[in-house]
């Protein structure tokens, strides 16, 4: 039979109990976890018979079972102000390392899919911020707000392709030299030949 959880609200741990729980991120043998780290990646065997110990869940509320809280990372991770690939607070303050969470991001499976969306969802939150901003900066700065209004106008967050690079033009040319020699070897084995 299987087990349900209950969401609990969206409160966040403290910074000193994410130091307190910084130890337990690690295996016995001093290995970092990844996958054990989370309520949705360990195995219900695993969880039922307290062989791992989850510290998170991925879900967008917390989790609460038998009286422990499971915060959601995903809260932890919109909580602090950053750029997405440059989480370096955040790691520091979370797993006490870098490098565990470039270890954890790079790991396969449904976590590393997770911290994906939440680096896309970030990157949303902050572009449609900066927008708002630029917005209202048009509306209400008179000349000062007219560069901001000329962005918004002409789209300029559409990226525009410029003149392609030397190499770009390079490459073009040995694909398409290719595909001649190609058609010409084509057109001689099968004895066709152009008239001009």
């Amino acid at each position: 039979m299987r087990k349900t959880f209950k969401e609990v609200d969206v409160s966040l741990p403290t910074k000193e109990y994410l130091k307190s729980i910084q130890p337990k991120m690690k295996s016995t043998n001093g290995r970092r976890s990844t996958r054990a780290l989370f309520l949705e990646t360990i195995g219900q065997d695993a969880l039922d018979n307290d062989i791992v110990s989850p510290l998170f869940t991925l879900k967008e509320q917390n989790v609460e079972k038998n009286g422990f809280t499971y915060y959601s990372l995903k809260n932890v991770y919109f909580s602090y102000d950053h750029i997405p690939g440059y989480e370096y607070e955040f790691a520091k303050d979370v797993f006490g390392s870098w490098d565990h969470w470039v270890l954890l991001t790079e790991s396969s499976g449904y976590a590393q899919e997770c911290i994906v969306s939440w680096r896309e969802e970030l990157s949303i939150k902050l572009q449609a911020k900066a927008f708002s901003s630029l917005f209202k900066t048009a509306v209400t700065e008179g000349s000062k707000g007219t560069p901001a209004a000329r962005f918004l106008a002409e789209k300029g967050w559409e990226v525009k392709r410029g003149r392609p690079s030397k190499e770009e033009v390079e490459k073009q040319k040995k694909i398409v030299a290719g595909i001649s020699r190609e058609v010409q070897e084509d057109m001689d084995r099968l004895g066709i030949k152009v008239v001009k």
